[in-house]
């Protein structure tokens, strides 16, 4: 069992977005990252901050914990509601299952994209060894 490798593209820098395995995940998909980084400085924070949001986002029922962490990274009640409404409530972390290469706007920069990447990679190689 080979370890899966899921590259992070700047979508600036690709040309040939749309092959089996590619995954947008910006902001205009609910796989973005919905904290904002205002200036370049706040990219540690938006970023560790999106890595607690997926912990629980990918867990239905965590809805509540969800809200908070939203509102903890400055979102107003207005955005908060409209990104919960994106999700539907959750992220079903399977919907990814077979990516090969997910595009957002900061790579190679640090993006939320590699932690999704880690996140989706360990899920699929659990989900392998359990199936065995």
């Amino acid at each position: 069992m080979g370890d899966p490798v899921i590259e992070v593209i700047n979508m600036h820098q690709c040309h040939d977005f749309g092959k089996p395995g590619d995954f947008r995940c910006d902001r205009e998909t609910k796989w973005g990252n919905p904290f904002i980084m205002y200036e370049t400085r706040m990219r540690d924070r938006v970023c560790d901050l999106y890595e607690t949001y997926l912990d629980f986002a990918i867990i239905p029922g965590e809805e509540a914990t969800v809200r908070k962490l939203l509102t903890v990274g400055n979102l107003t009640p207005t955005q908060v509601n409209m990104w919960m409404e994106k999700m539907n409530g959750h992220l079903d972390i399977n919907e990814l299952k077979g990516a090969k290469r997910l595009f957002c706007w900061c790579a190679p920069s640090r993006c939320h994209c590699h932690y999704l990447a880690k996140t989706i990679e360990n899920i699929t190689t659990n989900q392998e060894v359990l199936n065995v």
